[in-house]
């Protein structure tokens, strides 16, 4: 589960004015559109809903300092795996 001050640190930053920008970096590999964007879950993970080529698409990210690179490494052939079922 996510530390409280964290998640406090990055929706502080998700609703300050620096939110945009901060949204734009994430985003900036698909080339969102930022009016589509919506925040969807604070948890254990930050969720935001984007929508490109008129299709819904979700994004999941958390902050660097909850999850070591195993963790990521171990989540992502897990993800492969059924990708290929």
């Amino acid at each position: 589960m996510m530390k409280l001050s964290t998640m406090k640190k990055v929706m502080n930053r998700l609703y300050s004015e620096e939110g945009d920008s901060f949204i734009q970096q994430i985003l900036e590999p698909w080339g969102v559109d930022e009016d589509t964007v919506a925040i969807v879950r604070a948890s254990a993970n930050f969720v935001l809903t984007f929508t490109l080529e008129e299709k819904r698409y979700f994004l999941r990210f958390n902050d660097s300092s909850e999850r070591e690179y195993s963790s990521i490494e171990a989540e992502l052939a897990i993800v492969r795996y059924l990708g290929e079922k």
